[in-house]
């Protein structure tokens, strides 16, 4: 995976026992048998390595997430997501955890730009702005105008950042190695999976390359709906740690006063949202996984103009189908259909499942006590996740990151229009695609696909039963049963 300097992998293994101690998770330490990273003299005082602190754990944990940088402060807002594996409070806490940082001097963008490209900045770009638009943990955006006169923005890694990031994955892997082997209670939670898919997405993150080409494809999925707007990707300035894309100027999506002044329809813009995130999800099967307002504007024609294609969530043809029934049942308040579609993409476990039923069913026959206005989608999708922790069930990934989603833009939706329903904009896109799945079209496809399936076991049945048959006789037939 990585060529990683013993010195500085052990240093940075010295901080974390350090701020882990200083925050009150010296126990923690112990358990992990990593006390022996901590200086000499702290180790014979034994000083907090017991000691109650008295904020809460949650907060604590915050406090050590943000003191430890980049990797830490991502893995805890990718922990923020996943209520199936942290509390509800933990949940809650680390949400708070921001990816904003203080910008580096601009003679290392300079630099890294003319590194990538082999070439001096003042060749590829007519000017940069020193001043950055905005300053995150892994790298910082710029406003800048091509050699055409074209105004782009460029997006350029931090230095130092891929080799840090490399440490500080190695060290957690460690971590959870540790934590599986000595911590029981943590056992059941697969730590060490955890992990590998937080890298996973961390990685990806680093790549701008493919960033561009999330961008290309969401482009191309908007090519013929007029009043969304995707920035173009010019490949010539980009690289894996630097990203060129066309510079798209607009208000805020949630910034309703200047909306009002530039004489936009707040209701509009809201419903336009809607229809773009669940084209994305129902149509696409391919959607913006961080849709804050920081990542799309308003345009002062009212198209909604999407950014940052870092993080996307993928949903296959069958989650989309079975959402589109799940979303159609809530829609009809049908307690009994919604409780069938959710289990079914969750893919509740037999052991979990009479408990987590009964507590989902009361949780949904609350829900459809109010008007259908006031239920929102989102918010109950991400009560059962919550709930889910409690019953140890593993959720997919992707399900949390289009939950995620879908309460963000809920909450965009409801600050530009009081009666901003998302489940209503949802159902033309659920009955469009359930329309589609029984098309003549489509059933054809699937027999097809059926007929080619049969032919093969037609083809091969007869040697698969004169196999299974030989081994009776012979008596070598071996069977596995499970409880």
């Amino acid at each position: 995976m990585r060529i990683i300097k013993p010195i500085a992998f052990a240093k940075r293994y010295k901080v974390i026992a350090s701020v882990l101690l200083k925050h009150g998770f010296g126990y923690l330490l112990k358990e992990l048998q990593l006390h022996s990273m901590l200086p000499l003299s702290k180790r014979i005082m034994r000083s907090g390595f017991g000691k109650e602190i008295s904020m809460p754990f949650p907060v604590r944990a915050r406090l050590v997430l943000e003191e430890l940088g980049v990797v830490s402060t991502k893995f805890g807002q990718f922990l923020s997501t996943r209520p199936d594996i942290v509390s509800p409070e933990l949940a809650r806490e680390l949400s708070k955890l921001q990816d904003s940082v203080k910008a580096v001097d601009f003679k290392f963008v300079q630099e890294r730009i003319e590194e990538e490209f082999k070439t001096r900045a003042s060749e590829l770009f007519e000017y940069i702005e020193k001043k950055p638009l905005a300053s995150a943990s892994i790298g910082q955006v710029h406003r800048a105008r091509l050699k055409n006169g074209k105004t782009v923005i460029v997006k350029v890694q931090r230095p130092g950042i891929e080799e840090n990031v490399e440490i500080d994955l190695a060290i957690l892997m460690d971590l959870a190695k540790l934590a599986k082997k000595h911590i029981t209670a943590i056992q059941a939670l697969d730590p060490v999976g955890l992990v590998e898919e937080f890298s996973r997405s961390l990685r990806r993150e680093l790549d701008y390359i493919r960033e561009g080409r999330n961008a290309e494809r969401f482009r191309k999925d908007f090519k013929d709906i007029e009043y969304v707007q995707i920035p173009m990707v010019f490949w010539n300035y980009t690289t894996k740690r630097v990203l060129t894309m066309e510079y798209l100027k607009g208000i805020k999506v949630n910034d309703l006063e200047k909306i009002r002044k530039a004489k936009l329809n707040p209701k509009e813009i809201a419903e336009r949202g809607a229809k773009t995130f669940m084209k994305q999800v129902l149509v696409d099967g391919f959607f913006h996984a961080d849709p804050h307002p920081g990542n799309i504007f308003v345009t002062k024609n009212g198209l909604i103009a999407f950014m940052d294609f870092g993080m996307t969530g993928f949903i296959d043809f069958k989650t989309k189908q079975r959402l589109a029934n799940l979303f159609i049942s809530i829609i009809a308040q049908d307690t009994e259909k919604t409780m069938e579609w959710l289990f079914r993409i969750i893919k509740v476990n037999e052991t979990a499942s009479e408990g987590f039923k009964r507590d989902v069913d009361e949780m949904i026959a609350q829900y459809y006590g109010a008007s259908l206005k006031e239920v929102e989608m989102g918010q109950l999708l991400n009560e059962i996740m919550i709930l889910a922790h409690t019953y140890r069930i593993k959720i997919p990934s992707d399900l949390f990151l289009l939950v995620k989603a879908m309460l963000t833009i809920e909450g965009i939706g409801r600050q530009l229009d009081p009666e901003f329903n998302l489940a209503k904009t949802a159902q033309p896109f659920a009955k469009q695609l359930l329309r589609q799945r029984f098309s003549p079209k489509n059933m054809a496809g699937k027999l097809a696909d059926n007929l080619v399936e049969l032919d093969d076991l037609a083809a091969e049945l007869p040697g698969r039963l004169n196999r299974i048959l030989q081994k009776i006789e012979t008596g070598s037939l071996k069977m596995d049963v499970q409880h």
